[in-house]
């Protein structure tokens, strides 16, 4: 979990409704995921695919 929360960043919600694409592909590229702040409040996570993906194959692994 440490290491998850260590590979976030921070985007504003206009960031996020400019680009996207080029954020998401700039975040999976950095191996980084997104919090969409708004205000100084969290308004939720974007995860590139590639990373959900292997958390998902990691979450399968531990629950088996």
């Amino acid at each position: 979990m440490k290491q998850l929360i260590a590979n976030e960043e921070f985007v504003s919600i206009q960031q996020a409704q400019a680009g996207l694409t080029k954020i998401i592909k700039e975040a999976e590229r950095k191996g980084k995921i997104l919090r969409i702040m708004r205000n100084n409040e969290s308004l939720g996570v974007l995860i590139p695919n590639k990373i959900f993906l292997k958390f998902v194959k990691l979450l399968e692994t531990l629950s088996a």
